[in-house]
């Protein structure tokens, strides 16, 4: 299968060992960068080929009796569910539903969002995580500790780190007992690193401009980062980097080689 728009996506996605997002086995893909288009097909369906998971989110009903792709107009169930109507998918569940092992008997016929299915099929509750509780009910917590965050008191939920926190696959040692917002939780959660997104720092139009001497296309990469003293991305030095900026694909290279 190969991408519709390779190198227009708004956000990429570096597959690394352990990923288990969706529930789908990333094992072929480990190594590979995605688009955010085809990495939420893959999430959703176990797939690349577009017409494949087409022709599964039109199917009557997937495999352990839920249906997919419920429809635009589709709205979560569970009355605590930060955003309702905001999912890429919607499963409703139908009797007799056992995936993961647990008793899904009380929300027979209701519709969730995927983040909320996959929330019960892991832990058999609709219940945010208690992270997320513990700095969403202490009003002293509800500022990111992340240095590098544009808007730290302005999300809508906040996320304490504890010890022996595993979410996403990634190592969260060196976040423990840091408060982080909602965007810069989730970046961690799927990427492994705090740098991108909102928080990374705004680069004027002379900067982007990748500092690697050696970079094929200095000024035509989709997206630019500064190396901050908090970047850990891949577990590598990144400290005769700092203050460098690099393309997405040299920051990727060093992300998994150094």
């Amino acid at each position: 299968a190969s991408c519709e728009q390779p190198e227009k996506s708004a956000r990429y996605y570096a597959v690394e060992e352990g990923r288990k997002s969706g529930g789908q086995n990333w094992a072929p893909l480990v190594g590979n960068l995605l688009c955010q288009t085809c990495f939420h097909r893959f999430k959703a369906h176990g797939t690349l080929d577009k017409r494949t998971a087409d022709a599964a989110e039109s199917a009557p009903q997937a495999p352990g009796g839920i249906v997919g792709g419920v429809g635009k107009a589709a709205k979560c169930s569970y009355s605590g569910c930060a955003r309702p109507t905001q999912s890429n998918l919607f499963h409703m569940v139908e009797a007799n539903c056992k995936l993961g092992g647990h008793d899904w008997t009380s929300l027979e016929k209701s519709t969730l969002c995927d983040l909320c299915f996959n929330r019960f099929k892991k832990t058999g509750s609709l219940e945010r995580p208690p992270d997320h509780i513990a700095a969403s009910n202490d009003p002293d917590a509800k500022r990111c500790m992340y240095s590098g965050c544009r808007k730290p008191d302005k999300s809508s939920h906040y996320y304490l780190i504890e010890e022996s926190k595993n979410s996403g696959g990634q190592d969260w040692s060196s976040l423990v007992g840091k408060v982080l917002c909602e965007a810069c939780h989730r970046r961690y959660r799927t990427t492994g690193s705090l740098e991108g997104g909102l928080c990374a720092p705004k680069l004027t139009k002379e900067q982007q401009k990748c500092s690697y001497s050696e970079c094929v296309r200095p000024t035509e990469s989709s997206r630019f980062l500064m190396i901050e003293p908090e970047t850990r991305a891949g577990g590598q030095d990144w400290s005769r980097l700092e203050g460098s900026v690099l393309c997405i694909a040299c920051y990727q290279f060093y992300k998994k080689r150094g």
